[in-house]
């Protein structure tokens, strides 16, 4: 009775692992972007990404996934004029993406402000730019300080695909 169940419980797994996989990907991304837009100092660009951000980790995430996926082909249709639909896998990758980077990045701002202002300084005096100092010199060390969050956050996205 149970063995006829396999192949279906099989791709369900596989489909379940791919989102989450692509939306981690993804959502890392996008969270490195947000934490580097949250943190800039300029007002006009860190404000509204502290909004947005608060607002993605506020909103039920079954609640974003319909809106990214029910949403997005009615804008794209008051854009452009033409029905586009989206798939759901798509649509799906893209909502559990952001709701992962909302949560991601407030561990990576954490993990960044953990790393002490010597750090920066240090690469200022070798005449590093900015960019290359964050890249390759904070970047390292902030995924010492990043991981037990981003792991919890990795697990919550995976019970989210569901």
């Amino acid at each position: 009775m149970f063995t006829e169940y396999l192949p279906l419980i099989y791709s369900a797994t596989l489909m379940t692992l791919g989102l989450a996989l692509a939306s981690l990907v993804v959502g890392l991304l996008l969270s490195i972007l947000f934490v580097s837009l949250e943190m800039n100092k300029t007002a006009c660009i860190s404000k509204p990404t502290t909004v947005f951000l608060t607002l993605m980790r506020g909103l039920p995430e079954i609640l974003v996934v319909l809106l990214i996926y029910f949403g997005s082909t009615e804008l794209i249709e008051k854009i452009t004029g033409e029905y586009i639909e989206f798939s759901a896998f798509n649509s799906g990758v893209l909502a559990l993406s952001l709701i992962f980077a909302a949560y991601a990045s407030q561990s990576l701002r954490g993990a960044i402000q953990a790393i002490p202002n010597g750090q920066w300084e240090s690469g200022a005096v070798l005449g590093l730019s900015r960019r290359y100092t964050f890249l390759h010199i904070i970047m390292p060390q902030v995924w010492r300080h990043a991981l037990p969050g981003l792991s919890n956050q990795w697990l919550v996205l995976l019970k989210d695909t569901a």
